[in-house]
């Protein structure tokens, strides 16, 4: 009986982390895509900062997918070079997402100063 709890609890949490990256992949892709359209569609005459928010706001929503897959994967970590490189995932993710987070940070202000030169224009 036990077996066979551990063999479903296996199978459902590898079923979820491949539910979780694929989450990520389709946010990423789709968000990828729309922020293409759009950029397309300013055809080069206005600023371009919302659509750097935008992508790095989806960037990160898909980052947030793929640390939760990669959480995941700790508990089947069977021996210490597992852990290592699962560990290092996770660090550099978490990484990519405090970069991330950056980034819109100055985004959101250049922004705000764009919005503060055309209020100032008129």
């Amino acid at each position: 009986m036990f077996h066979f709890v551990e063999e479903f609890t296996f199978n459902i949490s590898h079923l979820l982390m491949a539910i979780l990256e694929l989450m990520g992949g389709i946010t990423l892709i789709y968000g990828a895509a729309m922020i293409f359209w759009h950029f397309i569609k300013l055809k080069y005459d206005e600023s371009s900062t919302l659509l750097r928010i935008k992508m790095a706001r989806t960037i990160a929503l898909a980052l947030e997918f793929y640390l939760a897959a990669e959480i995941l994967k700790t508990v089947f970590v069977r021996d210490t070079s597992e852990l290592y490189i699962v560990a290092a995932i996770i660090v550099l993710r978490i990484a990519m997402g405090f970069v991330i987070h950056h980034e819109l940070d100055v985004d959101l202000e250049q922004l705000q100063k764009e919005i503060c030169e055309v209020n100032e224009t008129k």
